[in-house]
């Protein structure tokens, strides 16, 4: 019997320059318009206060994520490379 084959997670499966945008968009979005946006909850208002102290962070986490998208993208095409270099054969002149 065939082992299933599940499908890989949804974050397995963007490339790694939409983390570095996500990064980008989420540091502007919580460092200038969070502070922006006002509410009757003084809950939230404060939650917005913060969320320009938050917006490094969340955008560090974006861009670490990224960056190992992208060394695992690297590895994943130097193995396709290796593999097809060890097809050819070698011609000698």
């Amino acid at each position: 019997m065939k082992p299933e084959t599940s499908s890989p997670p949804v974050l397995h499966r963007i490339p790694w320059w939409v983390s570095i945008l996500l990064a980008v968009l989420f540091y502007y979005g919580l460092k200038y318009l969070a502070p922006q946006l006002h509410t009757s909850s003084t809950f939230l208002n404060n939650i917005l206060a913060l969320a320009p102290k938050a917006a490094p962070v969340t955008a560090m986490v974006f861009l670490l994520y990224g960056a190992v998208r992208l060394y695992d993208f690297d590895e994943k095409e130097d193995d396709k490379s290796d593999c097809a270099d060890s097809e050819k054969p070698d011609r000698v002149s």
